[in-house]
């Protein structure tokens, strides 16, 4: 009975270490959804742009006189509520900007920043 008692307590042991080792790795899945370029459409109003987020940088692309110019910015995520939306905060000069994202259903991202809001198709694979 007790060697059945310690070779049952051996085995919960040994899958407890092997369960909390595994649980530690980092996956691919565990990327943030709205990481990648995304298609902004025509951006305040006249310009097409596409918009790329990373680890904490949001690079805005636009066409300007012609020439596709670069616009980045930083930002820090000050919320995520249980519906899936993020709060940031740009936290570039002038003032900080906050602004919001909202994963659709459709896998498309819905931004809402400097007053606009936009719906945006991904363009590359994240």
């Amino acid at each position: 009975m007790i060697k059945k008692l310690t070779i049952f307590a051996g085995l919960l042991m040994t899958s407890f270490l092997v369960g909390g080792c595994q649980s530690n790795e980092k996956r691919l899945d565990d990327t943030p959804f709205f990481y990648g370029t995304w298609d902004a459409g025509f951006f305040d109003g006249y310009e097409p742009s596409t918009v790329t987020f990373d680890e904490n940088t949001i690079t805005t692309k636009q066409s300007i006189d012609g020439r596709q110019v670069e616009l980045p910015r930083t930002y820090e995520i000050v919320s995520q509520k249980s519906d899936g939306s993020i709060e940031m905060i740009f936290t570039g000069r002038p003032n900080p900007v906050t602004s919001t994202l909202i994963r659709n259903t459709d896998n498309t991202l819905t931004w809402n920043v400097f007053g606009q809001t936009k719906t945006m198709k991904r363009v590359e694979p994240k």
